[in-house]
């Protein structure tokens, strides 16, 4: 089984909280890159994140759409200094998963 992500800026709307994370934004940034999505009225970090799971000999593969993002801060800087509990988006709790996992938590 093999786990592959890349970002999204399709995934704005469509998951719902799922779980949290606590770890540092450069953690974040290190392991996905900068945000992607545009800062809402509720947020101001998010990344859209599609993973895709499956085997590459017989090219099946599932998608799993995350998202990741700071909650109701009062700026965005508020998320980026030390620890921070993230909210982890999805379908399932599966979502979670595949973040822990790629964080090597």
């Amino acid at each position: 089984m093999e786990v592959k992500w890349k970002l999204s800026d399709i995934l704005k709307f469509g998951t719902s909280l799922q779980g949290h994370i606590t770890v540092t934004y450069a953690e974040l940034v290190e392991t996905f890159g900068e945000p992607n999505l545009e800062p809402s009225d509720k947020t101001w970090n998010e990344w859209g994140i599609e993973f895709e799971i499956g085997d590459p000999e017989d090219d099946d593969w599932d998608i799993v759409n995350v998202t990741i993002y700071d909650w109701k801060e009062q700026s965005a800087s508020d998320a980026m200094y030390g620890k921070y509990q993230w909210h982890i988006g999805g379908k399932s709790h599966q979502a979670v998963e595949l973040v822990y996992d790629a964080l090597g938590k």
